[in-house]
């Protein structure tokens, strides 16, 4: 399933993507360049994602959430699926994304 990246329309200095499917290959530069579109607004202090509908993630996958945490800080907001959270965990990544379980709570981080 190929990933859907969704941006609301944020507020303040906090912007949502919404992502649901895959985060791989042939996907980990859609969610960068709507990433980078978010970040680089005016004001924008964090970017949250919301990864609950992500249900695989790649190395590559992995680089794009690295990259756009470069730019601007990242939370990201599940639950995470458990391949995910084992990406995260067996890389180290994890210390990186402070993880909610709601964008509610991730909006706040």
């Amino acid at each position: 399933m190929r990933l859907h990246v969704q941006a609301d329309a944020g507020d303040g200095h906090v912007r949502v993507l919404r992502c649901e499917g895959e985060l791989d290959l042939s996907s980990a530069n859609d969610l960068l360049q709507a990433g980078e579109n978010a970040a680089l607004q005016p004001g924008v202090e964090r970017l949250v994602l919301d990864v609950s509908g992500v249900t695989f993630a790649d190395s590559s996958g992995l680089n794009c959430l690295i990259r756009l945490n470069q730019i601007v800080p990242v939370v990201l907001s599940g639950p995470l699926a458990a391949q995910l959270r084992r990406l995260l965990q067996i890389t180290g990544a994890e210390q990186l994304f402070p993880c909610a379980d709601s964008v509610e709570t991730a909006r706040t981080m």
